[in-house]
């Protein structure tokens, strides 16, 4: 017994009517408007083709351009390197502010009366 994808077997009399009432210009039914169809189906496919075609380019780009960006960054000081300076010189600023009248009188700088 063979079943068609609806599930109705093909060999049963009731089957054989119920297949016949299927519409023959759409659907699943084939009929004289199928040739032009699949004339369609096969323009749509040339176009999925070379829009693929198209997208497989841009990746390149994209990914040539995300190597040119990994090598730039690279380049560049790490978090720790940023902290570290920051950490000296707000170290260094806070030094010169706690310790600024020791300095002028160690540079000889007389403060302003």
């Amino acid at each position: 017994m063979v079943e068609n994808r609806r599930g109705i077997s093909a060999s049963s009399g009731k089957a054989a009517h119920r297949l016949d009432n299927v519409p023959q210009n759409g659907g699943s039914g084939g009929g004289t408007t199928m040739e032009p169809r699949v004339a369609k189906l096969e323009a749509d496919m040339d176009y999925v083709k070379r829009d693929v075609g198209e997208l497989r380019v841009d990746m390149r780009e994209i990914r040539d351009r995300v190597i040119k960006i990994e090598a730039d960054v690279s380049h560049l000081p790490s978090k720790a390197f940023v902290f570290a300076v920051f950490g000296v010189v707000t170290a260094f600023l806070s030094a010169v502010t706690l310790f600024q009248t020791q300095i002028q009188r160690l540079l000889g700088l007389t403060i302003g009366s």
